[in-house]
């Protein structure tokens, strides 16, 4: 990325367009990206992480060792293909009724 974006940016990116809009862009680009032969999807991999979070949402709070204090975390997945290694997308997945 050729800047940082700063978070009214992403807040004005994300209400100028809806949900179905960012999921047909994704469909759109992955098709690019098949037709280039970037990757050749017959076996792909969902690679599930959780990252420490510092948003002020209500979310799960998560611990990986008993003695560890449970921190926010959030689960998000990479589609990766098997044979390349390479990223198809990524999603974040959330308990809350709003996503945005």
């Amino acid at each position: 990325m050729p800047f940082v974006p700063t978070d009214l940016a992403i807040h004005d990116l994300l209400a100028a367009h809806t949900v179905e809009q960012a999921q047909q862009l994704q469909i759109g680009l992955g098709k690019l990206r098949r037709a280039s032969q970037h990757f050749v999807g017959s076996l792909l991999a969902l690679d599930p992480h959780r990252i420490l979070s510092y948003s002020q949402r209500q979310m799960r709070r998560h611990r990986f060792h008993p003695e560890e204090k449970p921190a926010k975390m959030a689960q998000t997945f990479f589609l990766l293909d098997c044979h390349t290694g390479q990223p198809i997308c990524f999603t974040l997945s959330s308990a809350a009724q709003s996503v945005t």
